[in-house]
């Protein structure tokens, strides 16, 4: 079976940034200030929530529907695997 790749992965970032622009102009005719701002909040938690969940399942949290596995701890400080590099760098950076 082929996997199937999510659609806005096939865009590329200068077709997502004009297609956003376009949807936002497109939903927000019409409306008032206070409901587009009340639309634009929701969508930016929502926006929060999914990013929420992405950042734990790429840490590989332990914590998984309520499955405590202790053996999967990302807290050790002598694991490193998902430690973003940026955070291994800057400790081990000289300042110039």
């Amino acid at each position: 079976m082929e996997e199937r790749k999510f659609f806005l992965c096939e865009i590329g970032g200068k077709e997502l940034s004009i297609l956003t622009g376009v949807l936002g102009a497109a939903v927000a005719e019409g409306l008032s200030a206070d409901e587009i701002n009340l639309l634009g909040n929701f969508i930016v938690a929502l926006g929060s929530s999914l990013l929420t969940i992405a950042a734990s399942e790429q840490m590989g949290c332990p914590y998984k529907c309520g499955n405590k596995d202790s053996t999967n701890n990302s807290n050790n400080d002598n694991d490193t695997s998902s430690t973003p590099t940026e955070a291994k760098d800057s400790k081990t950076a000289t300042p110039h």
